[in-house]
C-alpha cells in the first residue's frame, strides 16, 4: 500500500510512452544514461537547460514531447500535497527532538519526481562541495522566454552560475563580500552584482562584519538591495530560478522580499539555516530563534505560494542547515499555458 503512489507515477511515466513511437520509447530508454553524461559536463545547469528528448521533423526542427514539456506536472499528487501540509501543521505544534536534523523532520517532497525529471535521485544528505542543484527540468519555458536565474551568495565557489551560464542562461551573481577582482567572479559568464539580497540595514551589515568568516570591510562597505528593487533596476518581470546560499541571511530574504513578491520565481534552492548552525559561517542572530516550528511556518507560507518540495537533502558537515529545491506549480502551469 505504502508503495501505491510511486507505482502509480512510474507506470503513468512508461505508460505515457507506450502510446508513442519506437523512435520515442527509444529515447525514453537513452534517457537516464544521457543525463548521467551530461550531468559529467555540465552538471549543475543540465536539468535546467538541457535540451529535450525527442525527434526531428523533416526539415531538422525539434519536435518537443510531453516528456520535456508538461509531463512532469501530471506527477503532481494532490492527496500527497496536502498530506504534507497537514504533517507541516501538526509539527509546528509539537517541540523539536534532539535528533540530528531535528528541525526539518516534517519537511518532505511533496513533489515525487524522479530522474531524468530532476538531476539525481534525491537523497537525505548532501556533499557541500558538489555544485550540482536537484532542480526541475523546465526547458520546454525557453519556447517562448530566455531563462533568467538569480545566485544570491557566492564566496569562493561559482561552479553552479558559471556552468548555467555557459548552457545558455542569463545568470546574474550577488554578493556584497567578494570583491569583483576575485577569481570566483571576475571573468565569467555570469553578469556579477556587488551587493547582497536582503533589506539594507545597519544591522544586516553588522552581522556579517561581526559574525561571520567572509566579511573582511566595514559594516558600512556592503550594499544590500531587496529583491524587488533587484528585479527592476535589471528589467527582469519573472525569474526560472532563484538560488541562495546566504548564511542565515535567507530568513530576512523570505520575511521581507520573497514572500510578498508579485513575481515568484519558477523554482527555488536554497539552504536553510537553523539555531546551533556553525557560527563561525552563520551570525547567530540570524538563527537563533529558527527552530522547527520556525521552518514549519516557512514552508506552510510556501506551500500556500504555490511551492512543493521536490528535494531535501541534509547537511551531513552541519546537520542544523539543509539544501531544499522547490518549484512552483501554479506558475509552471500558467507559463506553460502560454508556452
Amino acid at each position: 500500500k505504502a508503495l501505491q503512489p510511486h507505482l502509480r507515477q512510474r507506470t503513468e511515466y512508461i505508460g505515457s510512452y507506450a502510446r508513442d513511437s519506437f523512435s520515442m520509447s527509444f529515447t525514453f530508454l537513452m534517457a537516464a544514461p544521457f543525463v548521467t553524461l551530461a550531468v559529467g559536463q555540465a552538471s549543475t545547469s543540465s536539468c535546467l537547460l538541457q535540451k529535450g528528448f525527442g525527434n526531428q521533423d523533416g526539415q531538422g526542427n525539434h519536435q518537443h514531447h510531453a516528456f520535456q514539456s508538461e509531463s512532469w506536472l501530471r506527477f503532481e499528487d494532490l492527496s500527497l500535497a496536502e498530506e504534507q501540509r497537514a504533517l507541516l501543521m501538526a509539527g509546528r505544534l509539537k517541540p523539536q527532538g534532539q535528533e540530528p536534523a531535528a528541525a526539518f523532520v516534517d519537511v518532505n517532497p511533496s513533489l515525487k519526481l524522479l530522474p531524468p525529471f530532476i538531476d539525481h535521485k534525491p537523497e537525505e544528505a548532501f556533499n557541500e562541495f558538489n555544485a550540482r542543484k536537484n532542480l526541475v527540468r523546465t526547458d520546454h519555458l525557453r519556447n517562448t522566454k530566455g531563462c533568467v536565474a538569480y545566485a544570491a551568495g557566492i564566496a569562493t565557489d561559482s561552479r553552479f552560475e558559471e556552468e548555467l551560464a555557459n548552457s545558455g542562461c542569463e545568470v546574474h551573481a550577488f554578493d556584497c563580500t567578494v570583491d569583483e577582482r576575485a577569481p570566483s567572479v571576475h571573468a565569467k559568464h555570469f553578469i556579477f552584482h556587488k551587493w547582497c539580497l536582503g533589506t539594507s540595514t545597519l544591522d544586516n551589515a553588522e552581522r556579517l562584519t561581526d559574525s561571520t568568516r567572509y566579511a573582511k570591510d566595514d559594516a558600512d562597505s556592503y550594499e544590500f538591495k531587496t529583491l524587488q528593487a533587484t528585479m527592476a533596476e535589471l528589467g527582469h518581470s519573472s525569474l526560472d530560478l532563484l538560488k541562495f546560499d546566504i548564511e542565515g541571511f535567507e530568513w530576512a530574504l523570505f520575511k521581507d522580499s520573497l514572500l510578498s513578491s508579485p513575481h515568484l520565481p519558477l523554482q527555488l534552492s536554497f539552504e536553510l539555516h537553523t539555531a546551533g548552525a556553525r557560527p563561525n559561517f552563520v551570525p547567530e542572530d540570524n538563527v537563533k530563534d529558527k527552530r522547527r516550528k520556525e521552518v514549519n511556518d516557512l514552508f506552510l507560507n510556501l506551500f500556500d505560494k504555490g511551492y512543493r518540495v521536490v528535494s531535501k537533502e541534509i547537511n551531513q558537515g552541519d546537520f542544523h542547515c539543509a539544501e531544499f529545491v522547490l518549484v512552483n506549480v501554479d506558475v509552471a502551469k500558467a507559463e506553460h499555458k502560454t508556452a
